[in-house]
């Protein structure tokens, strides 16, 4: 049950803040990281900048588990609900790619010298929010630069002055 809650509060957030998100969804062959940020499709399509995150209640040795959870993604990022860490394994941690996602309330009980590096839940979304964004206005950008070149839109008056001393064949 209590691993079901680690896992319910990221999602409940997520869909709070209307983040979307693939939760449970196959990345590559079997392998299913508790969430895939913006969505599992967007992983798979290989082209667009994707996150992760893992629910585990404790750290311990499980954090491993996550480590190929998701191949492409170099950062992984895991919410915990450990209170505190030794430095040590944080540094292992962190030199693995693991990034920790705990309570704003928890953040003092880790040593002072990682709080810095800890992130809270909205802190998080935060993120992915970004990153969201990011998708999209890559998304757009490319539609909008493939519409134009097919002279499907037109392009402002501003632009086309802009653009009127470049030689003809070398503007679309």
């Amino acid at each position: 049950l209590a691993v079901r809650a680690c896992e319910l509060r990221p999602a409940r957030t997520c869909d709070e803040e209307g983040v979307p998100h693939a939760h449970g969804e196959v990345s590559e062959g079997a392998k299913r990281p508790d969430f895939l940020f913006p969505s599992a499709s967007r992983y798979r399509d290989g082209g667009s900048p994707v996150c992760m995150l893992a629910a585990k209640t404790t750290c311990k040795d499980r954090w491993r588990q996550i480590l190929n959870e998701a191949d492409r993604i170099p950062v992984k990022h895991l919410a915990t609900l450990q209170e505190g860490i030794s430095a040590n394994q944080y540094r292992e941690m962190r030199d693995a790619g693991v990034r920790l996602v705990v309570p704003a309330a928890l953040h003092k009980r880790f040593p002072q010298e990682i709080r810095s590096e800890l992130l809270d839940l909205r802190t998080f979304v935060g993120l992915v929010r970004q990153l969201v964004f990011l998708c999209y206005r890559r998304r757009r950008r490319r539609s909008a630069c493939s519409s134009v070149r097919r002279g499907a839109v037109r392009q402002p008056r501003s632009v086309r002055s802009a653009i009127s001393w470049i030689p003809s064949p070398l503007r679309r």
